[in-house]
């Protein structure tokens, strides 16, 4: 492997969740507890951290854009987690680190960076750190789908993953990005290449309700 696929192949997306997820409301088979495995979803989600996914059910309506959804990966079966950011037939691209979507700039609005302590987890890719400290500043911006959802996502660096061609949703597929979007190996990754690819919509398990 090399270039994007080398460093896709070292991302950790999600995995289900250990006994240390209390979830009450999980004695019901509609509802699971899993544990974020990676930062590919910070700001919303850190390392570590639980959250519970309502199961969703395959003759309902998909899940709107800008939902975290949980899905199985088509390869794999392994559970995973991003943010659903394409449905079927919509047209994806990335340029320049900005997502675009059906033809049309995905709008950002400036936010202050996001401050993260990086001592639990020093592998974390942060370029502008200074040496011998355990914090990172990273850029942040709130992005707003067509429809309203809105989200901060994070900018690394300048990424592998920052361009990609014209990706267009088959039907019975969605999208998926993360929202640290130059450490996560999401939908602009095809499976062989160590992402998951466009997700099948029999694979989504449900979806992640985000804050308290």
């Amino acid at each position: 492997m090399t270039g994007p696929a080398i460093w896709a192949a070292a991302m950790l997306l999600a995995t289900k969740a250990t006994a240390l997820c209390f979830c009450p409301q999980c004695v019901l088979p509609s509802f699971q507890s899993f544990e974020a495995a990676s930062t590919s979803m910070l700001p919303a989600f850190a390392p570590g951290a639980c959250f519970v996914a309502e199961r969703w059910e395959a003759d309902t309506p998909l899940p709107p854009r800008g939902t975290i959804i949980v899905f199985r990966h088509p390869l794999t079966d392994a559970d995973h987690i991003f943010r659903l950011i394409g449905l079927p037939g919509d047209e994806v691209q990335m340029r320049n680190g900005r997502l675009w979507l059906n033809g049309e700039e995905v709008a950002q609005s400036a936010l202050p960076d996001l401050t993260y302590d990086t001592s639990q987890d020093p592998t974390f890719p942060c370029p502008a750190a200074a040496p011998g400290t355990t914090t990172c500043e990273i850029e942040q911006a709130m992005e707003t789908l067509p429809g309203g959802a809105n989200y901060p996502v994070l900018n690394l660096r300048d990424g592998p993953l920052d361009d990609t061609g014209l990706l267009t949703v088959p039907e019975g597929h969605v999208f998926v990005l993360g929202d640290n979007r130059d450490n996560a190996a999401d939908s602009r990754l095809p499976a062989h290449s160590g992402g998951p690819g466009m997700i099948p919509v029999g694979n989504i398990w449900g979806t992640v309700s985000e804050g308290p």
